[in-house]
């Protein structure tokens, strides 16, 4: 990937969970009641995997739920739903709801990885990571601006 999508990538949507930020932000903010069947099913994923940590189950068995029906239904009318609003050119979507079909759209395969991988260890959320690399790299930003105008 080059230098901007990669970057647009990590501005736009990270994980699942800032999927579900986005879409909450379109619903309280641009007041968009289309995004509740969005909510719904994002969060039914977040139910599935909360189930599989509170009954200890395998990586393998894990993989295999990821792939099954249930994790289906949820991503087929997720992706029912994105195409249709796409398609719907109503003037009444908010500036948020745009962005986030557009790039829930742009980046459908990047967003659901994980259901794909084999390795159930792969976690819905990247939040941990995130926080992790986030004090390296603000540790580096600082670093690199000691002793300057622009460090202060």
């Amino acid at each position: 990937l080059h230098v901007r999508s990669r970057r647009q990538r990590q501005m736009c949507i990270r994980d699942r969970a800032h999927v579900r930020a986005k879409f909450m932000k379109a619903r309280v903010e641009g007041g968009d009641k289309r995004v509740d069947v969005f909510l719904d099913n994002i969060n039914r994923l977040f139910r599935f995997e909360r189930e599989y940590d509170r009954k200890m189950i395998t990586d393998e068995e894990r993989t295999r739920r990821r792939q099954g029906l249930p994790t289906m239904e949820a991503m087929i009318i997720l992706r029912a739903n994105l195409l249709q609003e796409l398609k719907s050119e109503e003037e009444r979507k908010s500036c948020y709801m745009w962005e986030v079909l557009n790039c829930l759209h742009k980046f459908w395969k990047e967003s659901f990885t994980y259901i794909n991988i084999k390795d159930g260890r792969y976690s819905i959320s990247n939040n941990l990571t995130e926080r992790v690399v986030h004090s390296f790299t603000t540790k580096r930003k600082n670093s690199l601006h000691f002793g300057s105008d622009e460090g202060t």
